[in-house]
């Protein structure tokens, strides 16, 4: 059953199916929620970075770890690809699991301006 979408604030853990880019089929898996609270309050859709334990060379992932998060949720170390955010319905939202320090959402939003060079 999909969470509530009155409350959804950046920064949220969540667990959401994500639909693969044939979009045929979906996965259900962690985002972290980059929207912000006024866009989420008004539209239908939030956006949200995947959440993966698979590590990668890249210079746009953040390392995310239970230090990182208010509830100590995470079965392992993961990363928030902030090069890969995803528009989703609310209703592929299904539950909150955890929610980020404000320094881990501050370092995912200097990731974000980096890549599209925002000042």
């Amino acid at each position: 059953m999909p969470m509530s979408s009155s409350n959804i604030k950046p920064g949220q853990i969540v667990v959401a199916d994500v639909g693969y880019s044939d979009q045929e089929r979906s996965k259900r898996r962690l985002g972290l929620v980059v929207s912000s609270a006024k866009y989420n309050a008004k539209s239908p859709d939030i956006v949200i970075l995947k959440v993966t334990s698979k590590p990668r060379k890249n210079d746009f992932d953040c390392t995310l770890t239970n230090a990182s998060t208010e509830k100590k949720m995470l079965a392992k170390e993961s990363f928030i690809r902030a090069d890969f955010p995803v528009v989703l319905v609310k209703d592929k939202i299904l539950r909150q699991v955890d929610e980020v320090h404000t320094t881990k959402l501050d370092e995912v939003r200097s990731k974000i301006k980096e890549l599209y060079e925002l000042p």
